[in-house]
């Protein structure tokens, strides 16, 4: 007879926050971020940090544990976690803006079959922001004009298998971003 025991809720908090904390180690944070983080048996991540550039490396790599955890390969964990970077820049440099400091709400569910990454925001600027105006990327017209940035979504929408905004003028902007895991 086979018997399997799964770790209790209390038991798997409390392996993800050493992770949690190893990383954060690794990156000399001071701050425990455990409390601030909720997880379920659901597979379910939940992170709330303040939008600032200095979180984005706590963001990453958290999301890179995350992902190399699950059946991507390496190039398929950096890819997801340049986009979230990507995503999060655009949030703190375009959605707050410098004038404004809000919060950036990160939801990560692991699927069978994905990883389904939510990123959510409240900055006003964003909530103006309409992403099918955008026009089509084009290389060349890109390089003539030698401007720097510009191409976060362009990244994102390339690097990830699924992308959805969904924006609510005077309540929160919310972009979904789904990464399909390999079949061998």
């Amino acid at each position: 007879m086979l018997k399997i025991e799964l770790p209790s809720e209390e038991e798997y908090h409390n392996a993800y926050c050493a992770f949690l904390n190893d990383i954060l180690a690794k990156l000399q944070y001071e701050e425990s971020l455990c409390d601030e983080i909720k997880f379920s048996l659901e597979r379910r991540f939940f992170l709330s940090v303040p939008s600032r550039t200095s979180n984005l490396e706590i963001l990453r790599q958290i999301i890179l544990g995350i992902a190399a955890n699950v059946a991507f390969s390496a190039q398929a964990v950096e890819d997801i976690g340049l986009a979230v970077d990507e995503a999060c820049t655009n949030i703190i440099n375009h959605s707050y803006g410098e004038e404004q400091e809000g919060m950036i709400d990160v939801t990560i569910d692991l699927a069978i079959d994905k990883l389904i990454i939510t990123i959510i925001d409240t900055g006003e600027r964003g909530q103006y922001f309409d992403p099918s105006k955008l026009e089509p990327f084009e290389k060349q017209r890109y390089l003539e004009q030698l401007e720097r940035g510009g191409l976060g979504l362009y990244i994102i929408k390339t690097i990830m298998d699924e992308v959805e905004y969904n924006i609510q003028p005077g309540a929160y902007n919310r972009l979904k971003m789904i990464k399909y895991i390999e079949q061998k």
